[in-house]
C-alpha cells in the first residue's frame, strides 16, 4: 500500500498499491471515513421509443405534393414513418439499420381526428411489422383529440365500415416511397 493509499483510506488495510486500484475508492465524507466504491460511469443508453421505416426527405415531399389537398386545415401534417414496432429492432433486422427500404402506399383512410395511408412494407418485413395495418399517420387533428396511435384503429374501424356498406375504391395503384429502417429514441 502507498503513502498516498493510506493517507486517503486510513482505515484500509488492503494491501493493493494505489496505482492498481485506478481511483475506485473515495471517502464518503470526512465525518465517515468509510471506502465507497465508485460507480463505474455508465454509458449513456438511449432507449428506443419505437422501430420504423422513416422516410427520406424526398419520399415525405413526394407524399405531401400527392396528399396534401386532402388535408383540412388546421390539422397537423406528420407523414414520418411507418411503424415496423415498439422499442428496438428484433436481432435480425439490426444488421438493415440505415438501409434504405422501399414501402408502397396502396389506401387512404381519415376520419375527424386521422388521416393516414396503409402501405405495404417489403416481403421480408412483413412478419416484424407489428401494426395489423401498416400505415403513415399523415395528418391529426389535435383540436378534435387527434393522436397518430389513433391511425390503425381508424383504419381497422373503416375498413370494417367499408365491407358492410360494400364500398370499394379506397385502395389504389401502389405509390413506391423509400424510408430508412432505424430506431428512434425516446424524446
Amino acid at each position: 500500500m502507498t503513502q498516498k493509499h493510506a493517507k486517503r483510506c486510513k482505515r484500509c488495510t488492503c494491501g493493493v498499491p494505489d496505482e492498481r486500484l485506478g481511483g475506485l475508492f473515495e471517502l464518503r465524507t470526512k465525518s465517515t471515513p468509510l471506502l465507497v466504491i465508485k460507480e463505474k460511469e455508465e454509458k449513456k443508453v438511449t432507449k428506443v421509443s419505437y422501430s420504423a421505416v422513416v422516410l427520406t426527405g424526398e419520399s415525405r415531399n413526394k407524399l405531401l405534393s400527392m396528399f396534401k389537398d386532402r388535408v383540412p386545415e388546421g390539422w397537423e401534417i406528420v407523414a414520418h414513418h411507418m411503424t415496423v414496432n415498439l422499442g428496438e429492432l428484433p436481432a435480425d433486422l439490426k444488421p438493415s439499420i440505415g438501409l434504405p427500404v422501399e414501402i408502397k402506399v396502396v389506401g387512404y383512410f381519415t376520419n375527424d381526428k386521422v388521416a393516414a395511408l396503409m402501405v405495404l412494407p417489403p416481403q421480408e418485413m412483413q412478419s416484424f411489422v407489428k401494426n395489423k395495418h401498416p400505415h403513415i399517420t399523415l395528418a391529426v387533428n389535435r383540436a378534435a383529440g387527434g393522436k397518430p396511435v389513433m391511425s390503425n384503429q381508424m383504419i381497422e374501424d373503416e375498413l370494417r365500415s367499408d365491407e358492410e356498406k360494400e364500398i370499394v375504391g379506397r385502395l389504389f395503384t401502389p405509390v413506391s416511397l423509400i424510408g430508412q429502417l432505424q430506431e428512434v429514441p425516446f424524446k
